[in-house]
């Protein structure tokens, strides 16, 4: 606001009239010529009012921010905002990283309460879940199978449960053999067991069989061989009692081969309970 000496509203020569205001814009605004009043206006809208306080006293002020009003408002602290009970401040983004606590790069979030800041866990391993606790903080931590009858593979953003129990089919036309579509590794320095139930039928002739293998195989120095005595059991209709069964070996897999007789094309299932030591 300029303040000028020279002739104001009142006409007096060398007293201190006001003779214009000016902004930031350098605009100059005197008073209204017929009344002298200058007038000024607050923006309501952006919580600005100019009221009467005292005599030649005009006061500008501006409201406090709320929810409904702009306005202007204090900055949270760090402790203010983590606690999240003040209303009245506003939160920086030095604020709102206080509260998500010390974040673990590529770690998962949980919470530490209303009133506290976000907690974090640790990178998780291949394989590894958050499991809860009761009343305490998750953990990190693989799956487990406590008496061993689960094979858990663990993965990079992968978890592969084996019950050791494995299926497949196959289809021998004549008597070629056949394998069924399915490979059991023999680890190094290890044995299988395994049990082998399988069911064949010929639907061209509606004939059947049941087959059931015993068998092992073993893993020495990347060279696999059947440990004793493969023991094939058969039921079959008359036509198929020729059909037979072994274990064989494709590089360090273990197969079921299948062997049918001519003349017939038959479709096979079979279900196999594998055991491995040690």
């Amino acid at each position: 606001m300029s303040q000028q000496q020279g002739f104001g509203s009142s006409g007096i020569p060398g007293a201190a009239n006001i003779e214009f205001i000016e902004g930031n814009d350098s605009v100059a605004v005197p008073p209204d010529p017929a009344t002298h009043i200058l007038t000024l206006l607050g923006n309501t809208v952006q919580g600005v009012s100019v009221t009467n306080t005292a005599p030649n006293t005009e006061t500008v002020t501006v409201a406090s921010a709320t929810t409904t009003q702009i306005g202007v408002t204090s900055l949270a602290t760090n402790a203010e905002t983590i606690a999240g009970t003040v209303t009245t401040k506003a939160v920086t983004p030095d604020d709102l990283k206080a509260k998500l606590g010390t974040q673990t790069l590529n770690g998962l979030a949980y919470g530490g309460g209303t009133t506290a800041a976000v907690n974090w866990l640790a990178d998780a391993t291949n394989g590894q879940i958050p499991i809860g606790s009761t009343g305490a903080a998750p953990v990190l931590a693989n799956i487990t199978s406590a008496d061993g009858s689960v094979i858990i593979t663990n993965g990079a953003g992968t978890i592969d449960l084996s019950s050791g129990i494995k299926s497949g089919t196959v289809t021998t036309v004549d008597a070629t053999p056949g394998v069924l579509n399915i490979n059991i590794p023999v680890p190094a320095s290890s044995i299988v067991s395994l049990r082998v139930n399988i069911a064949g039928y010929d639907t061209a002739n509606n004939v059947g069989c049941a087959v059931e293998i015993l068998g092992g195989m073993k893993n020495v120095a990347g060279t696999l061989t059947v440990v004793g005595n493969t023991d094939v059991t058969k039921n079959c209709d008359t036509a198929l009692v020729n059909i037979t069964g072994a274990l064989v070996s494709s590089g360090t897999n273990c197969q079921i081969q299948l062997t049918g007789v001519v003349g017939h094309t038959i479709n096979w299932r079979g279900i196999i309970e594998v055991v491995t030591a040690p």
